[in-house]
């Protein structure tokens, strides 16, 4: 049980990096594109 829980704290964590890095991506590219 533990373990299932853990797994879903680093996907948790890693989404939110993801996110991130999405986000930054979205804020580079020009407004045209969007």
């Amino acid at each position: 049980m533990s373990s299932s829980s853990f797994d879903w704290k680093e996907a948790n964590v890693l989404d939110m990096k993801w996110s991130s890095q999405l986000e930054q991506f979205i804020v580079r590219t020009p407004k045209t594109i969007a």
